[in-house]
């Protein structure tokens, strides 16, 4: 990310560049080498944070702490954690020194788009790093340094990051760092050269955003306030906001959730400089005491809750792991459908309690549901995932659908009649399988599943 100062090492190697000793073109980002070698080639020469982070390993200056800046004032509903961010270039880490130093989060690079050539490349330390910061008790975010100019291509980003984390327990959000490269002292790079307007560079981290949420994530913008001024609608933009502006205490006068403070940070654990933050985190967003921070579900509850269409078993309890009925099923689509109003009937006699009858009898006339017989619904009875997918499916009423379930070790457990719904739920992102590879299409759904399809559903186009 940001970084201050150029090194005389940087300077040697431009000059080298300039006068032709350097084994390839380097006289536009263009003829930069493509990522497809391997990284050591090429990482010093494609990859947009480099300059800025040899830049960093290279200052004498002294380094800053968290205590010599003074963030904005918290809110009543909000605690102050300390964190950091951490790319390749951050080398070795002794993430349990950290998390000694009074560390209590980390967001971390997946990787990047080369400026030049606009592949997409892993951080070779994502692993390690995300390993061993989960294993010292850190909670983790990630983002990507993109060079996106278009919806497509942040989509494709955040594609990137989905694919690589899964099995982490990422309970921050996903990040598209969007900000313009550096070389020789001025901007370069495919995003600076594309010229975008404010509402298109807007709409390409919005892509971003939508595509992480879709997944059941948060996502968030990560840009200077040069950009945010400049480049950037920040009022339209989807997600939270990362602000990175080096002072001593923030003039951006917008709202962010995030502060990148300074690149020249002092912290245990991590040699050299590191890029240091400050999170205002909200703690009295989630009310169920059972759903903590760390858990998969998390974000996927809370924005279920916040948009009322999922409810407590009390005030405090969620019950993450109990299976959700078909009754509360449906009256979670019917307030996301508005709740329209209902008139007339429906055939099922044993709906006997009040809070899922409209939704039922709405559903049902919808052509969303059908009943367990011809005059019963069983309201109370667990839902199926492929129920689940099947009811969803029905109300999206995507039309055609094309591909099987082949590559699943259970498919042939597919009811016929959820087939074409379970191949629309894969190719949309809204199912995904297990680890075993398998489906599991009979298995019960549970309420937090329930919520992060919910929530999924919401973000499909």
């Amino acid at each position: 990310m940001l970084k201050r100062h150029l090194p005389l090492l940087l300077v040697l190697v431009l000059l080298l560049q300039l006068v032709g000793t350097t084994v390839f073109a380097a006289d536009s980002a263009e003829n930069l080498p493509d990522p497809e070698l391997s990284f050591e080639e090429t990482a010093p020469f494609d990859d947009p944070e480099y300059y800025r982070n040899m830049a960093s390993q290279e200052e004498v200056s002294l380094q800053s702490t968290f205590s010599d800046f003074s963030p904005r004032p918290l809110a009543p509903s909000e605690a102050l954690r300390k964190g950091v961010d951490v790319s390749y270039y951050q080398n070795t880490i002794d993430w349990k020194a950290v998390r000694a130093d009074g560390i209590d989060f980390a967001i971390i690079r997946v990787g990047y788009r080369g400026y030049g050539s606009g592949q997409l490349v892993q951080d070779p330390r994502f692993d390690e790093y995300m390993q061993k910061a989960l294993a010292a008790g850190l909670r983790v975010g990630v983002y990507i340094y993109s060079q996106a100019i278009t919806p497509a291509e942040a989509a494709e980003e955040a594609r990137f990051i989905l694919d690589r984390i899964k099995g982490y327990n990422v309970q921050l959000p996903l990040v598209i760092d969007f900000e313009f490269a550096e070389s020789s002292g001025g901007y370069t790079g495919r995003l600076y050269n594309a010229k975008l307007t404010k509402a298109q560079a807007t709409d390409v981290c919005n892509a971003f955003i939508k595509t992480v949420t879709s997944a059941g994530y948060r996502g968030m913008t990560y840009a200077n306030k040069f950009m945010l001024d400049k480049h950037l609608n920040p009022g339209s933009l989807k997600g939270s906001l990362w602000l990175a502006q080096y002072r001593s205490s923030p003039t951006y006068t917008g709202s962010y959730e995030f502060w990148q403070c300074d690149s020249n940070g002092e912290v245990d654990g991590i040699k050299g400089s590191a890029d240091i933050d400050f999170w205002f985190e909200n703690i009295s967003a989630m009310p169920f005491l059972d759903v903590s921070p760390s858990r998969w579900s998390y974000n996927s509850i809370l924005t279920a809750w916040e948009k009322g269409l999922i409810f407590g078993i009390t005030e405090t309890q969620f019950s993450p792991t109990a299976t959700t009925t078909r009754g509360q099923l449906v009256s979670m689509l019917y307030r996301m459908s508005g709740s329209p109003a209902v008139t007339g009937t429906c055939p099922f006699t044993d709906l006997t309690m009040d809070y899922y009858k409209p939704a039922i009898t709405w559903a049902y006339q919808q052509g969303i549901v059908s009943g367990t017989s011809e005059t019963t619904f069983s309201p109370n009875d667990p839902i199926t995932r492929q129920d689940l997918v099947s009811i969803l499916y029905r109300m999206k009423k995507p039309g055609s659908v094309s591909g099987s379930l082949s590559g699943y070790t259970d498919a042939s457990s597919v009811s016929g009649y959820a087939t074409n719904a379970m191949i629309w739920g894969i190719s949309t992102g809204l199912l995904s399988g297990y680890e075993d590879n398998t489906l599991q299409p009979k298995g019960l759904a549970t309420r937090e599943q329930a919520a992060a399809f919910m929530v999924r559903y919401m973000n499909l186009k």
